[in-house]
């Protein structure tokens, strides 16, 4: 599926993912592909962008953008302060402060 995080100054990631967790309002939570639309406000911790592996890698700052290989299998973390998620005709778009 196509996943977008943007935030007030840049386009932090645009690419294709197997599987997103954000931190929902009422907890955290993964979106597949062809996920039921959503649209759910985000809270302060972790997004996760899954790349099939079990290979883990803490970005630090969210703010800064990172173009992960999706042939590296990895998965990768960045914190957010909060924001929002929507799910719709399979595009993840997630805006974040």
């Amino acid at each position: 599926m196509k996943v977008l995080i943007i935030s007030l100054e840049e386009i932090i990631y645009e690419g294709q993912v197997d599987a997103v967790i954000v931190p929902g309002a009422a907890g955290a939570f993964q979106i597949l592909d062809q996920h039921a639309p959503i649209l759910s406000v985000l809270t302060a911790g972790s997004i996760q962008l899954h790349f099939h592996t079990k290979e883990h890698i803490e970005l630090d700052e969210w703010c800064k953008k990172f173009i992960p290989n999706p042939d590296d299998d990895k998965i990768f973390t960045f914190k957010v302060h909060g924001g929002l998620v929507e799910m719709n005709q399979n595009i993840v778009t997630i805006l974040v402060d």
